[in-house]
C-alpha cells in the first residue's frame, strides 16, 4: 500500500517515520481499543498472528507504541498491551482521527486492571463508577449498594501514596475501603502498618489490603458484608 509521510513528532525512534494505511489501521485500533491483546487485535482486524506480529514491531520501531507487560495472576498468562506513545497520538491527530477519552487516570496498566475489576463486579450485579468522584475525593472504582456509594476499591500499580488513598476514602464517607495491590511485599508491609497509621477497630474492620491477583476473593468477601 502507498506510505504516506508523517510530520515530525518529539518522541518517535524515526525522524520522518512514514506509515502505510495497514500500519495506520492497527494504531488506530489501539487507540480505540487498548485493552485487546495481540491475538484477538489480530482476529478482529482480520490479519494473521504473522501479519500481526510484523505490523506491531514496524509500530515499535518507528516509536509510535509502547509495550505494557501485565500480570493477571492466578491461572491468567501474562501478556503485553500496547500502548500509544506522544508520536503515536501525534500521529493520529495529524490525519484527523480523534481519540477517545474517558479511559481514567493514570498508565494503560493502571487503566486495564480499573476496567477488568468493575467489569467483574458489575458481573456480580453491582453498580460501579471508574474514576468516581461524587464524595469529593476521586475513587479508582466506587461501588453504591442501595445507590448509595459505599465500596471504594483502590488500584495501586505503584507505591507510596496507598495509606493517603484509604485515609481519604475513609474521611469521605465510604464504609468499606479495599487497596488493591501490585507488588506482594509492599502489602505485607501495609498489613503491619494499617493499625499505627489509621488506628480504631472500627476503622481497621472497614479496611482490606491484598493483592491486586487476589481482587476477586478479597471483594467476594466485601460484598457479602456491605
Amino acid at each position: 500500500s502507498e506510505s504516506i509521510p508523517d510530520r515530525p513528532s518529539r518522541d518517535s525512534a524515526v525522524p520522518n517515520p512514514h506509515i502505510s494505511k495497514e500500519l495506520l489501521d492497527y494504531l488506530q485500533s489501539i487507540a480505540k481499543s487498548p485493552f485487546l491483546n495481540a491475538t484477538h487485535r489480530d482476529s478482529a482486524l482480520r490479519v494473521s498472528p504473522w501479519r500481526g506480529n510484523k505490523t506491531r514491531t514496524e509500530l515499535s520501531r518507528k516509536g509510535l507504541v509502547r509495550a505494557v507487560p501485565i500480570n493477571p495472576g492466578g491461572r491468567g498468562r501474562r501478556f503485553q498491551l500496547l500502548e500509544l506513545t506522544d508520536a503515536g497520538r501525534e500521529l493520529l491527530n495529524s490525519f484527523g482521527i480523534t481519540l477517545p477519552r474517558g479511559r481514567g487516570r493514570g498508565g494503560l496498566e493502571h487503566q486495564w486492571w480499573c476496567h477488568t475489576i468493575a467489569e467483574w463486579l458489575t458481573g456480580l450485579g453491582a453498580d460501579c463508577v471508574i474514576e468516581d468522584d461524587s464524595r469529593g475525593v476521586r475513587v479508582d472504582i466506587a461501588v453504591a449498594v442501595n445507590g448509595v456509594r459505599a465500596v471504594a476499591v483502590e488500584v495501586e500499580v505503584s507505591s507510596g501514596h496507598e495509606i493517603d488513598n484509604i485515609r481519604k476514602d475513609l474521611k469521605a464517607g465510604f464504609r468499606h475501603v479495599v487497596s488493591l495491590i501490585k507488588e506482594p511485599a509492599r502489602t505485607r508491609k501495609l498489613h503491619a502498618g494499617l493499625a499505627a497509621e489509621l488506628g480504631g477497630d472500627a476503622v481497621r474492620a472497614s479496611v482490606r489490603v491484598g493483592s491486586l491477583t487476589t481482587y476477586a476473593e478479597i471483594l467476594a468477601t466485601v460484598m457479602r458484608v456491605v
